[in-house]
């Protein structure tokens, strides 16, 4: 015991700081792992987009066209193929439902860690500074309404413009590899795109680094880039024709800004949760002009800018949700372990004021873990609300008849009441984005207020939660249908079970039968 006390007196409080670093990244690491494996085969939606983006690798499993007229059954999303595509190709494997969307997400995650911890690595050679900076980014998640692993496609987004942001770098770094390089950089920018359309932003920015670099670059990014983007897009308008181009472009380009988030972007996470990366990042960026190096000088204020931009320009969107931040952390994150180690680079000797300005260096980054305070247990849905989707499940398969449910999906779909249209891609096609609705829009309200009206469906299933598409619900009692009040009653075990994971259900029924559900 007393060896091992003196062993603890000698070592110097900057490498204590770096141990405990290394041991809080270690538990990050671990932690996001276990929590992801448990969400992935966690069997109902987490978050409102995962439903929407489960029918869609459903009908890419069944054959039918992503993209085509909306219907009762099945509204399209406004993104791009490649995220269900891959998806769709787990599920080959594990069988349709969550687990292949969130694993997708999984592994790009645990991609994109990687490359935050190779980019500071390699571009430092400081390994402890790149495992803090993979660790912020896996903290992150927690801000972002925990996307890095959620059937969203945010997660592999993240991964491509890395990848390619990686590529680029690696062409600067080595002349030798400029061709190649650049065609994987136009490559995963171009995948990137094919993943989420606002990723454009910072592909396109690339194409004119690449112009600026020695031209030998130019064509293979370009081509690269090109063929990544319109070859898919073509096939795409070739099988699905113009709705296409309807959901990825003419609905998010009818999306309108919400002049809240221009200002709250920075006030509710970047400065309050990134403030220490903010301080010492651009302490890297500072010293590159220091030493007139002008090619990293660029290449990081050009990523950083525009990863911050995309960003804040999606969140900027009426309705958006905090998964658009995690390019902002991804590129913060990295900044962050750049510009410590450039601060522990720049303090030389042994001198006592040396050694205690390394050691508060040391010390802010396990600071910055404790202002992340990323908990993977709260990110576990609890096995109660396993026992409460399980419930309503149940209940749902036990109504006689049929059931409108587009809060409910997912619970619908197993309970046997067959495909419902998400209330995600129903808000979207009913304007809640937008200024209004489009015709198609209006077409599909006109759809559902007949076969309301012609008592198509025995009940609506309904989250009060959603004030946001008020419009269905106006249709539904303009129809004749009346609140029958929760599915299930007060003091129903339902209630002790459940937390915000699972939606709260309430049922309307025609007011000419208005019978409670005797379960």
């Amino acid at each position: 015991m007393g060896l091992r006390a003196s062993w603890l007196v000698g070592l110097s409080p900057a490498t204590i700081f770096a141990s405990l670093s290394a041991l809080v990244c270690g538990l990050y690491f671990i932690g996001f792992l276990i929590a992801g494996g448990l969400r992935a085969v966690y069997p109902y939606p987490i978050d409102g987009m995962e439903d929407a983006n489960l029918q869609v690798v459903r009908q890419i499993l069944r054959g039918q066209p992503m993209y085509g007229p909306p219907t009762l059954t099945y509204i399209p999303v406004i993104y791009p193929p490649l995220y269900f595509i891959l998806s769709a190709l787990v599920a080959l494997v594990t069988g349709p439902g969550l687990t292949p969307l969130r694993l997708v997400s999984l592994v790009a995650s645990i991609g994109a860690t990687a490359l935050v911890f190779r980019m500071v690595q390699r571009e430092v050679g400081n390994r402890s500074a790149g495992l803090i900076a993979a660790a912020a980014f896996l903290g992150s998640t927690q801000l972002s309404i925990t996307s890095l692993d959620l059937a969203r496609v945010d997660a592999l987004g993240v991964f491509l413009l890395l990848a390619s942001l990686y590529a680029m770098r690696t062409a600067d770094l080595r002349p030798s590899a400029q061709v190649w390089a650049s065609a994987i950089s136009g490559l995963m920018a171009g995948l990137a795109i094919m993943t989420k359309q606002p990723n454009a932003l910072l592909a396109f920015a690339l194409w004119g680094y690449a112009a600026l670099s020695p031209r030998v670059r130019l064509v293979p990014y370009a081509v690269a880039l090109l063929v990544s983007t319109v070859l898919p897009l073509a096939v795409l308008y070739a099988r699905d024709g113009g709705w296409v181009t309807y959901y990825l472009f003419d609905l998010p380009r009818a999306h309108v800004l919400d002049d809240k988030h221009l200002g709250n972007f920075w006030t509710l996470d970047i400065f309050p949760r990134f403030t220490l990366p903010l301080v010492i990042g651009p302490l890297f960026l500072v010293a590159r002009a220091a030493r007139r190096q002008f090619r990293a000088l660029g290449f990081y204020t050009l990523a950083t800018g525009l990863m911050v931009l995309l960003a804040w320009a999606g969140w900027a969107n009426r309705g958006a949700g905090f998964n658009v931040y995690e390019p902002a952390f991804a590129i913060l994150s990295i900044l962050f372990g750049l510009g410590l180690s450039e601060g522990l680079t720049l303090l030389h000797g042994r001198t006592p004021d040396v050694r205690l300005m390394r050691t508060y260096l040391m010390a802010i980054g396990l600071v910055q873990f404790v202002i992340l305070g990323y908990n993977p247990r709260s990110t576990i849905p609890l096995r109660s609300d396993g026992w409460a989707g399980d419930r309503l499940t149940a209940t749902l398969a036990a109504l006689p008849g049929t059931v409108f449910a587009p809060s409910h999906g997912e619970w619908a779909f197993r309970a046997g009441k067959g495909n419902q249209p998400s209330s995600t891609t129903v808000m979207e096609l009913t304007g809640s984005f937008g200024a209004a609705p489009s015709p198609e829009g209006y077409r599909w309200l006109d759809e559902l207020s007949t076969a309301l009206v012609h008592r198509q469906y025995d009940y609506v299933i309904w989250d009060p939660g959603y004030l946001d598409a008020f419009v269905i619900k106006s249709r539904v009692e303009q129809a004749g249908y009346v609140d029958a009040g929760p599915l299930f009653p007060p003091g129903d075990d339902f209630y002790n079970w459940k937390t915000g994971t699972t939606p709260e259900v309430e049922e309307y029924v025609p007011k000419e039968r208005l019978v409670r559900n005797p379960n």
